[in-house]
């Protein structure tokens, strides 16, 4: 079973490559942790070490696992929300934060066909979240630089205790 790798792994801040298809291996590793998580609802590559823009998510817990390569986000709504947000790469963590309710996106799946849609709600803001990792931003990127200090401390002195601060890490 592939693992997440720390908070605090630089490969978590950096863009990631445009995914070699098809991707159907790093598909099914993201598949097979995120499903083995219980409460994520998306995992992009980096969050395994991997930089390619290679994502999967659940629109909603009764559709299947959708697998995103080279997502673009073509638009997004004037309408946003704010709500709280967890990420597999900072357990136990929720942040608030302002998205747009709805976007128009295109990615290629798995075998490199590419799709069109419209997201809202819920999947609109997984889609997003997904997209931020791929970019190299993480949920508290969106903090205010005091309290993300406070977030960091906090998860950094959790991986000093458990004896994993990570490859390239910083805290």
């Amino acid at each position: 079973m592939p693992l997440l790798i720390p908070f605090n792994d630089i490969r978590l801040t950096q863009v990631s490559a445009r995914a070699t298809l098809p991707a159907h291996a790093l598909a099914q590793d993201l598949c097979d942790a995120l499903r083995s998580s219980k409460t994520g609802a998306g995992l992009a590559a980096p969050q395994l070490g991997i930089l390619e823009a290679v994502f999967v998510f659940w629109p909603n817990r009764q559709e299947p696992v959708r697998v995103v390569c080279n997502p673009r986000i073509l638009s997004r709504s004037a309408q946003t929300e704010v709500a709280e947000e967890g990420c597999l790469s900072f357990p136990n963590t929720y942040i608030p934060v302002e998205r747009s309710k709805q976007i128009e996106v295109e990615y290629q799946d798995a075998e490199g066909g590419t799709v069109h849609g419209t997201l809202n709600d819920f999947a609109a803001r997984v889609f997003q979240h997904e997209y931020d990792h791929l970019q190299g931003v993480t949920i508290v990127d969106k903090l205010p630089p005091h309290q993300r200090e406070q977030v960091l401390a906090a998860h950094a002195k959790r991986l000093r205790k458990a004896g994993r601060m990570g490859k390239g890490a910083h805290a």
